[in-house]
């Protein structure tokens, strides 16, 4: 009974953390200004909006009446309303590590904002009931729970907030929760950025430098003053990643904040941009598009580092001159696309145009395509691969360098400045773009993609679900930013659905739903 009532409590706790949101409250005083790690959850509007607390709904009710005729009208009630656990499940959840206090003692801390103490108290009293060996410290409003013989993680709470804290090393002491607790009443310094979606992660770099300096790292490992400085320049620096969930779109973004401002704007001010200036050659529904830039800053830095890691990798100097040789010949956009695959005949249409400087990679290209005995002719140079896929280079003026397989350079009457995600990435750094609905539009891919489902999964009604969820998407776009003036960069991704009225969580939950409601209706049809 005593390992029943334990998963039944492990359960509630549980879903009180999935269904946690929100607001601000006293209880955010408790995370330190810089922890090392920050994970907010805003997880009640998350499901709410996403249509899982309605569909759970019904099977709440079927898991109060069951398990509460068992264990009490305590676990029904928490069953059928997770804030009659006493936290507030409409107010957001943190997960943050921290050596605010002392840097070499790291704490693992989970926090939740107390709605109801009275029925947090009683929550506590029910498992100590049920499961005892639980010992119990009380200072003013705040209470201290711990396991008999566990000293790795301890929970506190008062009339603000709920914590669970770790420790690496299972050091951890009723008084280290009774100092963290008496912080909802002290206000932060700086208050807390407010999410942008459904959950954040923040990574701060300084107390991970600080730790490392009082290690002395830095005089173990093998750098030069330049690469050195510029570890130094992230010394300050914040990850931060937004996961948002909105009407049609689901939107991950990584950001990087606070780095140093000089060598930011140095790097920025000769870091090239894509000009999209090939778009007009790759089709419409192209399959995958990428785009990125290329100039002699870009060229020098890759010459460092291939002088660094290739030389260890065998390479001799001919071989890196030659290589860079090439590239030094570039300059502008890179733009790489899969137009489409014929899988029956094991044949794909795919294309690359670099911007060059002038024509002398071509002409070097053709004496050599020459020397191996392949001539040119109108579209360039022309070697078969295989029976059905042959391979072209071509050179068009003097700043164009065109490569291809089965298909030849030449303008689109619709191209991917027509394509619904064009406008999304217009103004990147760089780019990458992946028409899903071009893609599973094909026959043959949907086909192989549908038997490795069926192979793997071995179950017709979750293929079927699948494919039903790859059918609600249009694209993917993924996409590096740069805002010089708040010395911030950042890459996203963007998952983009057909529908855009819906909330896209939500569209893939009524898929589940209708799911559930078949395998529900059939054995009811049966009889059974």
């Amino acid at each position: 009974m005593k390992q029943f009532i334990t998963r039944l409590a492990v359960v509630a706790l549980t879903i009180a953390a999935m269904v946690s949101c929100g607001k601000d409250a006293d209880y955010t005083n408790i995370i330190p200004e810089e922890p090392i790690v920050l994970v907010e959850v805003d997880g009640y509007k998350t499901m709410q909006e996403g249509g899982i607390i309605d569909l759970i709904a019904p099977y709440r009710e079927q898991a109060a009446n069951m398990l509460g005729s068992q264990a009490g009208e305590l676990v029904k009630n928490i069953i059928l309303d997770v804030d009659n656990t006493g936290i507030a499940t409409e107010a957001p959840m943190y997960f943050f590590v921290t050596n605010e206090e002392n840097p070499n003692d790291v704490k693992i801390v989970v926090l939740a904002k107390v709605g109801d103490k009275a029925k947090l108290g009683e929550l506590v009293a029910f498992v100590e009931e049920n499961i005892g060996d639980i010992r119990k410290r009380e200072e003013g409003d705040a209470v201290v729970l711990s396991i008999e013989d566990e000293e790795e993680v301890m929970v506190g709470y008062n009339n603000e907030a709920i914590i669970l804290v770790a420790h690496p090393d299972g050091d951890i002491a009723s008084s280290d929760v009774l100092a963290l607790l008496k912080k909802t009443a002290t206000p932060r310094k700086a208050e807390l950025e407010p999410m942008k979606g459904n959950s954040r992660l923040v990574l701060n770099l300084k107390p991970l430098f600080e730790m490392m300096d009082k290690a002395d790292v830095w005089s173990q490992v093998n750098l030069d003053a330049e690469t050195l400085a510029q570890v130094e320049s992230a010394r300050n620096a914040v990850l931060t990643v937004d996961n948002i969930i909105t009407d049609g779109k689901i939107i991950n973004t990584w950001t990087v904040s606070g780095m140093d401002e000089e060598m930011f704007e140095t790097s920025v001010e000769n870091m090239p941009v894509v000009t999209n200036a090939f778009a007009e050659y790759i089709p419409k529904e192209a399959w995958v598009v990428a785009n990125f830039a290329i100039n002699d800053t870009v060229i020098e830095a890759i010459d460092k580092a291939m002088a660094n890691v290739i030389a260890t990798q065998g390479m001799g100097a001919a071989e890196l001159k030659l290589v860079m040789s090439f590239l030094s010949t570039l300059s502008g956009d890179v733009t790489l696309a899969l137009n489409g695959v014929n899988i029956a005949h094991e044949a794909f249409d795919a294309q690359a145009i670099i911007g060059t400087k002038d024509n002398s990679i071509y002409n070097y290209a053709s004496l050599g395509a020459l020397a191996m005995g392949i001539t040119a002719d109108s579209n360039g140079l022309a070697m078969p691969l295989n029976s059905n896929n042959m391979a072209r280079l071509g050179q068009s003026g003097d700043n164009i360098l065109w490569a291809g397989i089965n298909t030849i350079l030449g303008k689109q009457s619709h191209s991917i400045e027509e394509a619904a995600w064009f406008d999304t990435v217009e103004d990147k750094v760089s780019y990458a773009a992946v028409n899903i609905d071009s893609i599973f539009n094909d026959y043959a891919v949907r086909n192989a993609f549908e038997e490795a489902l069926y192979d793997e999964l071995d179950d017709e009604a979750a293929v079927e679900m699948v494919m039903e969820m790859v059918d609600l998407m249009d694209y993917a776009v993924l996409y590096s930013e740069v805002d010089a003036s708040e010395c911030e960069s950042s890459v996203t991704l963007e998952l983009v659905l057909k529908n855009d009225d819906t909330n896209s969580l939500k569209q893939m939950v009524e898929i589940v739903e209708q799911q559930l409601s078949t395998m529900i209706a059939v054995p009811a049809m049966m009889g059974f």
